[in-house]
């Protein structure tokens, strides 16, 4: 062998050898090993909870949902969004928005007021009806803007609560549904302070 081919036999040797393991690693890092990356579970309804008894008119009506999946900003519409199309008696139909919901427990701590979360962040949906009978609430969940499911379910209001339901502009006035006036009088309070914040209301009022 010429001492020019056993030069270029040195040259490519290590450079078929860095090929060889730079496979076998490629191989052994996608069968051998588990993956690290894993893709976020599709987003989907768990539980949707509604009233367990029938609503009055003029009653708020909540409705909790809960959904399954990984999500990573509970904010972005664009990576998830619970909306709502409901069917009046009447057939006149709302679009009600659903928003993000989360109990706390209030607590007070060396004159600081300390909220911790109780349970897990859900959706809540709420509407106030303004006709008896039965309401259809088609119940739909989005992601990066495709319809990934949809529920549909109803209420039936029965009767009128005593609430004097929605305020209404009468001229120079307010006037409730029912046709009660509506004269506002109130405190001129604007806000709390930084240390004690909600339980500054709780002395005020």
């Amino acid at each position: 062998m010429s001492r020019i081919r056993r030069s270029k036999l040195l040259y490519f040797v290590p450079i078929l050898l860095m090929v060889i393991l730079v496979a076998l690693g490629f191989l052994i890092y996608h069968t051998l090993m588990p993956q690290r990356m894993e893709e976020p579970a599709e987003i989907s309804f768990r539980d949707i909870q509604k009233p367990d008894e029938n609503p009055k008119v003029y009653e708020s009506v909540e409705f909790n949902i809960y959904l399954a999946g990984k999500i990573k900003d509970l904010f972005d519409e664009n990576e998830v969004n619970v909306t709502s199309e409901v069917t009046l008696p009447n057939g006149e139909k709302w679009n009600v928005q659903a928003f993000i919901y989360q109990m706390y427990n209030r607590s007070f701590s060396g004159g600081v007021e300390v909220l911790t979360p109780v349970g897990e962040p859900f959706w809540k949906l709420r509407l106030t009806p303004l006709f008896e009978g039965t309401h259809l609430v088609n119940i739909s969940l989005y992601s990066k803007g495709k319809l990934i499911d949809s529920r549909i379910v109803s209420i039936n209001v029965e009767g009128y609560s005593q609430n004097p339901g929605f305020a209404r502009i009468s001229g120079n006035y307010l006037v409730c549904d029912n046709g009660s006036e509506l004269f506002l009088i109130g405190q001129n309070v604007c806000w709390y302070t930084a240390s004690r914040k909600t339980y500054d209301y709780d002395v005020w009022f």
